[in-house]
């Protein structure tokens, strides 16, 4: 139920793209539920990590550590957008951030290229 208002979730025909964004909830019981539900649905799917973060911040590390248990666990791709945006720290010097905690247009441009590219 609280995941209802992932703001990244593309549901097509053929694929499944599901990431959540750095203030989304990290129950991991709900996040477990959530992808097991998506696996269930027979269509592949694909895990994002949201990038500009640290892992030292509790919360948001617990979050994304879980995704990367989860993509473990039922065999799932993540794509981890830290890998195209840096920490917190990296992209703010490097101009992709629009506040302490969201990612910049330019920023989720560059994600959404990494995304395509990893797709085809």
């Amino acid at each position: 139920k609280e995941y209802r208002r992932q703001r990244q979730m593309c549901i097509r025909d053929s694929l499944i793209l599901a990431g959540l964004g750095t203030n989304d909830p990290t129950n991991t019981a709900a996040l477990d539920a959530l992808f097991d539900k998506l696996v269930a649905t027979g269509k592949p799917v694909v895990m994002t990590a949201p990038g500009g973060l640290e892992l030292s911040d509790t919360a948001r590390g617990d979050m994304v550590r879980h995704l990367y248990a989860i993509a473990n666990r039922l065999d799932l791709p993540l794509i981890d957008y830290r890998a195209v945006i840096g920490t917190a720290e990296q992209a703010t010097v490097f101009g992709l951030k629009r506040d302490t905690l969201h990612e910049n247009e330019r920023a989720y441009v560059l994600e959404a290229r990494v995304t395509v590219s990893a797709l085809v």
